[in-house]
Formats: C-alpha cells, sequence, structure tokens
C-alpha cells in the first residue's frame, strides 16, 4: 500500500500559472459577453426607436383624422343650426326683430358701463 508522497500531493493541486490562466480565461469570457450584452442592447435599443417612431407616425396619422372629421361635424352641426335659426326668423320675423333688437341694447348697455 503505497502512500501518497507530499511532492505527489502539490502535483495534484492547481498551480499558480494554472490559477492564473483560468483566471485570465474567465476575464476574457466576461469580456465577451459585456460585448454581446452591449450589442443586444443596441440592437434592442434600435428596435424600440423604430418601433416608436412608427408608432408616433399612426397617431399622428389617426389624430388628423380626427381633427378633420371633428371640424367637418361642427361646420355641418353650425350649416344646420344656421338652417334652423333662419327657417324660424321666416316663420315669425317680428319675433326675431324683437329678440335681436333685445340682444342689441343689452350689449350696449354692458359696452356702455365698462367705459
Amino acid at each position: 500500500m503505497a502512500r501518497a508522497t507530499s511532492s505527489n500531493a502539490t502535483n495534484d493541486e492547481p498551480s499558480m500559472s494554472d490559477f492564473m490562466k483560468q483566471f485570465d480565461a474567465l476575464k476574457a469570457d466576461l469580456a465577451q459577453l459585456s460585448e454581446a450584452a452591449a450589442e443586444i442592447g443596441a440592437q434592442q435599443k434600435e428596435m424600440l426607436k423604430v418601433n416608436a417612431s412608427s408608432n408616433v407616425a399612426a397617431l399622428r396619422q389617426r389624430g388628423e383624422a380626427t381633427v378633420t372629421e371633428l371640424t367637418a361635424a361642427a361646420r355641418r352641426a353650425a350649416g344646420e343650426a344656421a338652417t334652423e335659426a333662419e327657417a324660424k326668423v321666416r316663420e315669425n320675423p317680428a319675433a326675431a326683430i324683437g329678440l335681436a333688437t333685445f340682444f342689441g341694447f343689452l350689449v350696449g348697455l354692458i359696452l356702455s358701463r365698462r367705459n
């Protein structure tokens, strides 16, 4: 039964140079990992930038369409109100003249008190 000598025990243990080689390999692996993570981050940044700009363009188009629709609806409503007012004046011209006179008097009274 042979026993391991102390010189064999030190051969089984990693030497300092082995440790340094492994440490250098680890540093290289971490550097590669860091570069890969940076590259992935840059790619994701670009994708987000493209998505954001396309979303902004889509929102702008929807906003412009909504404004156009609302403007057209407001013009229609104003036209209908004007047509209805004109019809009411034609039905009852004396009341229309009386209301116009009253509002004119009221506006004149308000403006004369300001000065």
